[in-house]
């Protein structure tokens, strides 16, 4: 009697298992296909080779290039230069991605909405397909706002987060690396302040002083040089191609820091302080040999070493002088 009672309880829990199962498979189904049934794009991220976007500050265009290996993204509009892939990859990823949360008209009166003059107008082309989406006003509760597929006259309501995600400006876009040396490639360093002049070179993983090589160099603050000034982007970009230098103290600058590894150099110059109270802490920099100038944060300067001492290895024993109690 017990042996029967017990497959009852455990066909009866077979039973509760699977239709637990079953109804979490079919909720988990239909929350896939609303997913999918709010999509406003079929195109997915990989396929997109071409976006454009429209903004009352102007016109961003971007296009990926025809080298399937590479796969790297320029900027064509407004000016033409090497876009950053990481944030274009998350551009496209948001494109494709796009939903909406409802459709709220089918009205042609779009300025009821803002979208007779919109805000924002992003296109895209995918290979020989191609879409946009145009963002009008926000709604009154402040959480989403009205868009207009393509010439559909659809209106609907998309999250302002998506929005954003969407509204890029083209510092956001485009690349800002300074550098191409990667700190473990380089070999050689030269410092200049003024009249000041140190040099460093690497040799089987240790660097030494050019001039005084006795000196027991502090490594550490070589690699710190090195990284900092890799990692130096540009928080603005000042003028595409100036012709004065001396303007942004360029011309002879408080500093500048070469960095090699062998077959290439690559050197930052360090000017003057920007004006602007909105930049107070930055200053103007440049590659050396490009007419690009950028702004950096001030105490990439500040933070030089000013004597030779500072590149002395410190005795570990006068380090904890003063520190020990009797």
């Amino acid at each position: 009697m017990k042996y029967r009672l017990t497959l009852v309880y455990l066909a009866a829990a077979i039973i509760l298992v699977g239709l637990y199962f079953y109804e979490t498979r079919t909720e988990q189904e239909k929350t896939e296909s609303s997913f999918e049934a709010t999509r406003l794009f079929q195109s997915r991220a990989e396929q997109i080779d071409g976006v454009t976007i429209v903004r009352k500050s102007g016109e961003i265009t971007l296009e990926k290039s025809d080298d399937k290996e590479a796969k790297e993204w320029q900027i064509t509009a407004p000016l033409k230069t090497g876009a950053d892939t990481i944030a274009v990859d998350a551009l496209t990823r948001s494109i494709a991605d796009l939903r909406y949360e409802r459709m709220v008209s089918e009205s042609t009166d779009y300025a009821q909405f803002g979208l007779d003059d919109p805000e924002l107008t992003v296109s895209f082309r995918a290979g020989e397909k191609g879409d946009s989406i145009a963002f009008g006003a926000t709604n009154p509760l402040g959480n989403s706002v009205y868009a207009r597929k393509g010439e559909g006259r659809k209106v609907y309501l998309i999250s302002a987060a998506a929005r954003k995600e969407l509204d890029k400006d083209l510092y956001d876009l485009r690349n800002k690396v300074l550098f191409s040396l990667v700190p473990e490639q380089v070999n050689r360093v030269v410092l200049v302040q003024g009249s000041e002049k140190w040099s460093f070179t690497r040799k089987e993983k240790e660097w030494f002083m050019e001039g005084d090589e006795s000196l027991k160099v502090d490594q550490e603050r070589v690699e710190s040089l090195i990284r900092e000034t890799i990692t130096a982007f540009p928080a603005s970009f000042e003028e595409e191609k100036a012709s004065d230098l001396g303007a942004y103290g360029l011309s002879l600058p408080k500093a500048r820091v070469a960095l090699s590894n062998g077959r290439k150099t690559e050197e930052i110059l360090y000017g003057d302080p920007l004006k602007r109270k909105e930049k107070e802490g930055f200053i103007y920099a440049a590659v050396a040999g490009k007419p690009k100038v950028v702004s950096v944060r001030k105490r990439l300067l500040e933070d030089l070493p000013k004597t030779k001492e500072e590149f002395k290895q410190k005795d570990p024993e006068k380090k904890q002088e003063g520190g020990a109690t009797e």
